[in-house]
């Protein structure tokens, strides 16, 4: 058994609120079972973005936010990685088509805890 974490940016209320705990996440093309949703955060979102002088600056975008979602799976580690009991390898900064019952996104895969 390993955690891993899923991060998207930028994504608004509707996204979040389609995730909870407990929830089964699907990988989107081959369907196969990647985990088990065992932790959500949120941060607000930000970008650089250029104010009034010109200078670029760190701004909140409003009504976006970071989502992260720790994820618990069954794997194993094999000579390939990390892979799920149904063989989707996991692999830091790799992007992954994710789906569960309400919704379906791309994230990439910030952290891995073995």
């Amino acid at each position: 058994t390993f955690q891993y974490t899923l991060e998207v940016k930028g994504v608004r209320d509707f996204t979040i609120n389609a995730f909870q705990k407990g929830d089964a996440i699907y990988e989107g093309k081959t369907e196969n079972l990647l985990g088990t949703i065992v932790d959500i955060k949120t941060t607000p979102a930000q970008k650089y973005l250029a104010d009034a002088t010109g200078e670029i600056v760190l701004t909140q975008v409003p009504e976006q936010y970071d989502l992260s979602l720790i994820i618990e799976c069954n794997g194993v580690k094999s000579d390939k990685g990390l892979e799920t009991p149904t063989g989707e390898k996991i692999s830091l900064n790799k992007t992954i088509n994710i789906f569960n019952k309400y919704c379906k996104t791309d994230f990439y895969i910030k952290n891995i805890n073995k």
